[in-house]
């Protein structure tokens, strides 16, 4: 999703429409590409009699996230339109775009920032405990 709105960033923004096409889909197929083991992630994470209540929190998180993501973007648009002034990414193409390359480079810094968290967020691999330990002993080298 990074790299597609980096895409968009820098090639879309005042061209032609099918490089604002090819970023677009690219940034769908990222967003189902993401949501869909979150929510088996949670499912599976959860108590199965509290499976309903957690995937609503989630759902109702990502609701929130829908609405209030594209209105900040769209403030940035507008105060980016407002100064008149040229794309802070410097590969950016054209100046007619450059309020959108500038929301187009946000959003790639946030969606990096999101996958350098979830990384950091990671449970390292479980040590075995002493039980494990002591029946892989117990068992001998695997053959």
């Amino acid at each position: 999703m990074a790299l597609f709105a980096l895409f968009l960033s820098s090639f879309a923004s005042g061209s032609s429409m099918l490089p604002a096409g090819i970023g677009m889909l690219g940034l769908c197929t990222g967003f189902i590409l993401v949501v869909t083991p979150i929510i088996s992630a949670a499912a599976s994470a959860l108590p199965p009699g509290q499976t309903g209540i957690g995937l609503g929190i989630l759902q109702g998180a990502q609701f929130l996230g829908a609405g209030t993501g594209p209105a900040l973007f769209g403030v940035l648009v507008a105060v980016r339109q407002q100064s008149g002034t040229a794309a802070l990414n410097p590969l950016s193409t054209g100046h007619e775009g450059a309020a959108y390359s500038d929301a187009f480079l946000a959003m790639a810094a946030v969606t990096a920032l999101a996958l350098l968290a979830a990384h950091r967020m990671r449970p390292a691999a479980a040590a075995p405990t002493p039980t494990q330990a002591a029946d892989k002993v117990r068992q001998g080298p695997q053959s």
